[in-house]
């Protein structure tokens, strides 16, 4: 962030914040933002934007992986329920170089990563993948941790230099933040 540009959240990057201090507003002003930015950039979301999850498919799979997702992720999931195949509809992956995880293929990959307790937020075609620790910090499968929550890293995303487009070896629209991944 070398242009002057600031985050959505004003808070220092690394500082703690209570899991009840972002409200659903918040979530929503930085995926709206985060959308938006796509947007510009020619990169349309709206295509691959999936119905938000019903409050009890999120408790479906807080049971399953047994324990409760961060507010701001469940109000995520409530707005989208991750993405559809952008291969197949149009549009771009979400996150960098990562398609985001409907609540069914985010358990799926938690079941199959046993013993690791992160939850896999977004996945990419090569295996890479977004994770959320247990304390809710978004963190790269091959890296420390990169935003204290999904708010803050849609706020670093939406100020980032983004690379791309390109595609994947299915055929979605891929851009990338490297050092966001």
């Amino acid at each position: 962030m070398t242009d002057g540009r600031q985050p959505l959240s004003s808070r220092p990057r690394g500082s703690a914040r209570p899991r009840s201090a972002v409200g659903d507003d918040e979530l929503r002003v930085a995926w709206t933002r985060w959308l938006g930015v796509l947007r510009v950039r020619g990169w349309d979301p709206v295509p691959v934007l999936r119905p938000g999850a019903a409050p009890s498919a999120i408790a479906a799979a807080e049971q399953t992986v047994g324990r409760a997702l961060p507010d701001p992720v469940r109000a995520l999931y409530a707005s989208t329920d991750g993405q559809a195949d952008p291969a197949e509809v149009g549009g771009p992956v979400l996150f960098p170089a990562r398609r985001f995880c409907s609540l069914d293929a985010a358990v799926e990959l938690w079941r199959a990563r046993e013993g690791e307790d992160r939850w896999p937020l977004a996945a990419g075609a090569a295996g890479g993948l977004l994770l959320l620790d247990e304390q809710g910090r978004v963190v790269g499968s091959g890296s420390g941790v990169l935003a204290d929550g999904i708010v803050d890293y849609l706020g670093l995303l939406s100020v980032a230099e983004l690379e791309g487009p390109g595609s994947d070896r299915d055929g979605a629209v891929v851009w990338d933040a490297p050092g966001l991944r």
